[in-house]
C-alpha cells in the first residue's frame, strides 16, 4: 500500500514536471535574449518556476512511500506527457524513432518498479 503512494505521487510529479515545461515553452516564445530582464518578468516563465517547488515536494514526499530504485524510474512518464501536450499545444509532430524512443524507456521504467 505503501508504495502505491509513492507511485501515485511520482506520477503526479511527472505531470507537473512536463505542464512546467510546457510554460517554459511558452515563455521562450515570448522572451528576448537581447532582454534578460524578460525570461524573469514573462507570465508562462513564472508560471513554469512556481510549479518547481511544487514537484520537489512532490518527489520527496513520494521516496518516503517506496525505494528510489523503484519510484524515480517512473519519473520517466513525463516524457509521454510532455509528447502528448507537445502535439496537443504546439502542434509538434513526433517521429517514428523519437515514438519508439519513448516507448522503450517507458518500458524500462515500468519493468523496473513494477518487475519481479
Amino acid at each position: 500500500m505503501m508504495l502505491n503512494w509513492g507511485i501515485a505521487l511520482i506520477v503526479v510529479n511527472s505531470l507537473l514536471v512536463s505542464v512546467s515545461s510546457v510554460f517554459f515553452k511558452l515563455g521562450a516564445q515570448q522572451v528576448s535574449l537581447k532582454y534578460p530582464i524578460s525570461m524573469i518578468t514573462n507570465t508562462w516563465v513564472l508560471l513554469g518556476i512556481a510549479l518547481t517547488p511544487g514537484t520537489l515536494i512532490l518527489n520527496v514526499s513520494a521516496y518516503r512511500f517506496g525505494d528510489v530504485s523503484a519510484l524515480h524510474p517512473l519519473l520517466q512518464l513525463s516524457l509521454v506527457w510532455n509528447m502528448g501536450l507537445a502535439i496537443i499545444i504546439f502542434k509538434e509532430t513526433v517521429r517514428a524513432k523519437t515514438l519508439l524512443g519513448t516507448i522503450l524507456i517507458l518500458s524500462g521504467a515500468i519493468f523496473i518498479t513494477f518487475g519481479p
